[in-house]
């Protein structure tokens, strides 16, 4: 379960500084917040301690991610402007979901830094399809229909994983792909 309380994203920040060994962490998302019963302890307890932790010289830049491009948008919204500086946005723009698209205008207005994450559709778009997790978020239309490519792909002898990474790479709106 995600605990996203005050207490609770204080402790994980002064865990990973002392597992790392550093002083301070470049990015700290705030990851996979469509698990909150409510945005408001995103919004009211996470997101207060990050920029206390941003103050304290401990964190630089604080982020925000989601499969659902809709709670971004929206806690991003509820924030308000200057909150956050990084977006990771997984599985949303690939061979198979280019709903990037139609939220990268709002998140650029908005400042961010727009990261671009699993371009490989989160294991759908890799040889074989190995890995992919029962849990996988993607409809069932979706799943079918990647199998497919990765047949077609390994008949034509041709690297599933690579052809989603240069058809992603082409987009040049985000700031980085991972």
């Amino acid at each position: 379960m995600f605990d996203y309380s005050a207490k609770k994203t204080r402790e994980s920040v002064e865990k990973s500084l002392k597992l790392l060994g550093v002083d301070y962490i470049d990015v700290i998302q705030i990851h996979d917040i469509e698990f909150v019963p409510t945005l408001d302890m995103i919004l009211n307890e996470a997101l207060p301690t990050l920029e206390q932790l941003k103050k304290e010289g401990k964190i630089r830049n604080i982020g925000v991610s989601a499969y659902p491009m809709d709670i971004l948008k929206e806690c991003i919204s509820g924030a308000g402007p200057g909150r956050f500086d990084t977006v990771l946005c997984y599985g949303r723009y690939t061979l198979l979901d280019e709903s990037l698209r139609d939220y990268i205008g709002f998140f650029k207005d908005q400042g961010l830094a727009v990261i671009c994450a699993s371009v490989h559709g989160i294991g759908l778009l890799s040889r074989g399809m190995k890995g992919i997790l029962p849990t996988h978020p993607a409809p069932q239309e979706i799943k079918d229909f990647a199998k497919k490519a990765a047949d077609i792909c390994e008949e034509a002898d041709v690297e599933l994983g690579k052809l989603a990474m240069y058809y992603a790479a082409q987009y040049k709106e985000p700031s980085i792909f991972l």
